[in-house]
């Protein structure tokens, strides 16, 4: 009996659950969310964010608090590793050759009117400048992983398609380097009160930021070609070892992972059709890793936050919404 009690209290008194038995829980909870979601016509993705909101900390609590949740981040970065993969082989000059001005034009002029109509409206609200620049920075934003997801979901094809995803990819290059520019301006702010002496840093971070990412993911996408074309490598092997190391890589050189393996798939999609094909490769886990990825974004959703920036959430969503429809109808 005295061995049973012990039993007992080591596992009452257990705070930290296995990740595996985490991971294990998110799958569960992202499935049943989204066969409920169905019975309401919704996406996938909307039924797996529900299911984690659901075991999360903000109802059941069922996986730990929002600092454990730290743990699981290399699985987050890993699917949206495979995400900008996929959108980066998309983009492919036989591809998009023909309409390339249209989505150069559509990605740029969201961007701009997304940042601007945001910083604008931030400010009139009286917002202070450090809160107004870092969000102005990531309204240029635009979720790879949901396009991509829903997309799959609904099998669309055609032009439209072809477009919106070229368009995401590089929306989300914009993205990263706006960003990064904010960020460094923000900081100088803190740290003596003034951006101006500080705009040469930002640009050349932007610099390292970009060509560091072209450097990395093009050469492991020539490494990864010379590879995949001697059958005596296995693809799935071959293909999954690189981005892991992509991503182990970029966090070491304080790259972005995303931006790193974006051009790894730019590489794959436009060096040969051997080469193209091997992005299908990792197909199989993509399924898994999104219902991880959506249900881990809604167990992370601090719905008490929400509660508290509600008039700065209000502004900056409006502001982003009416951006981004200018931005698109202005091209």
């Amino acid at each position: 009996m005295e061995a049973l009690k012990q039993i007992f209290d080591s596992i009452a008194h257990t705070g930290h659950l296995s990740p595996f038995l985490v991971v294990g829980i998110l799958i569960l909870a992202g499935f049943a969310g989204d066969w409920v979601g169905k019975f309401f016509k919704l996406p996938h993705v909307t039924g797996n964010i529900l299911g984690g909101i659901v075991v999360g900390p903000t109802c059941l609590g069922l996986i730990g608090t929002y600092e454990q949740l730290h743990d699981l981040q290399p699985i987050a970065t890993f699917a949206m590793s495979l995400v900008a993969v996929s959108i980066g082989g998309h983009l492919s000059y036989r591809r998009i050759h023909n309409s390339l001005r249209r989505i150069v034009s559509i990605s740029m002029f969201e961007v701009m009117f997304s940042v601007v109509t945001v910083i604008a409206a931030c400010k009139l609200f009286g917002m202070d400048w450090p809160k107004t620049l870092l969000l102005g920075g990531i309204a240029a934003s635009t979720a790879p992983a949901t396009t991509i997801a829903l997309i799959r979901e609904s099998r669309a094809k055609g032009p439209f398609v072809k477009t919106l995803i070229s368009a995401v990819a590089l929306n989300n290059i914009l993205c990263i380097l706006i960003f990064v520019l904010m960020r460094t301006l923000v900081s100088a702010y803190f740290e003596s009160g003034e951006t101006a002496g500080r705009i040469d840093d930002a640009l050349i971070l932007c610099v390292y930021h970009l060509l560091g990412a072209a450097v990395l993911g093009l050469g492991m996408g020539w490494i990864t070609k010379v590879l995949v074309s001697k059958p005596k490598f296995h693809d799935f092997t071959t293909i999954l070892l690189a981005i892991m190391l992509l991503d182990g890589l970029a966090a070491y050189l304080t790259l972005s992972p995303l931006l790193v393996c974006l051009f790894f798939g730019v590489y794959l999609g436009n060096s040969s059709e051997v080469a193209e094909k091997q992005l299908n490769t990792l197909t199989p886990l993509e399924p898994t890793l999104y219902v991880i990825f959506f249900t881990l974004a809604g167990v992370s959703l601090h719905l008490d936050a929400l509660m508290a920036v509600g008039l700065v959430a209000t502004v900056y969503i409006g502001a982003r919404m009416l951006g981004k429809t200018l931005g698109a109808a202005a091209v």
